[in-house]
């Protein structure tokens, strides 16, 4: 029996810089470490619990990664590629707010996902220590 391993990417912009891991560095170390704790455990679970890990509804094709920490709710926009058993993280979000950014966040998600598709170099893979040495 083989094991089962999901591989996690980042989203690169135009200018080279990875947004998820920037996203990151901007939270408190607390929230940061459960984000990452969640996406270490994801790697291996075939089947992800909703309330971790679920496709987003309303037509479009993309994953939401749900992380809730001290009161504070977080959502990485993904999708599954662009190979198999492989997420490329997106777009990071703080769910305060949430229904008024909706609206901003998903177009940006997918735009960003076209761009992984048609470039597969807008990608690089998860630093799972991104932002571990700032406060």
């Amino acid at each position: 029996m083989s094991t089962f391993r999901r591989t996690f990417f980042d989203f690169v912009n135009e200018r080279g810089k990875n947004v998820i891991a920037e996203w990151l560095a901007e939270l408190p170390v607390v929230h940061r470490a459960r984000i990452q704790r969640t996406l270490i455990d994801l790697q291996a679970e075939r089947f992800p619990s909703p309330t971790d890990m679920r496709s987003l509804t309303g037509g479009v094709k993309l994953l939401e990664v749900i992380v809730d920490v001290d009161g504070c709710a977080y959502r990485i926009f993904g999708y599954q590629g662009p190979g198999a058993h492989e997420v490329t993280l997106l777009e990071g979000i703080e769910k305060k707010g949430w229904k008024k950014r909706w609206k901003e966040r998903i177009p940006i998600a997918q735009k960003r996902k076209d761009a992984v598709e048609r470039a597969n170099g807008r990608k690089c893979a998860h630093d799972f220590n991104a932002g571990a040495d700032r406060k």
